[in-house]
């Protein structure tokens, strides 16, 4: 599914803010190590709801998810 298709869709279930734009998606690939991985789409959840939307919605579709916090 392509990152547009999935951003559209998580879109319609949660509240929160989901961005599937290239900018944002570059600025999560990389964190304090070496390593580059771009996220399909990046999702700011507000509250537990949207986080286990989420989650259901990324199982369902078998999309790895990968929480963040300080980005290190």
């Amino acid at each position: 599914m392509k990152p547009s298709d999935v951003g559209r869709r998580l879109a319609k279930i949660v509240k929160c803010t989901i961005s599937w734009d290239g900018h944002v998606r570059n600025f999560y690939s990389v964190d304090a190590s070496s390593y580059t991985i771009k996220p399909q789409v990046v999702a700011f959840p507000r509250n537990e709801s949207d986080v286990i939307k989420i989650i259901k919605f990324a199982k369902r579709y078998r999309i790895p998810v990968t929480p963040r916090g300080a980005g290190t």
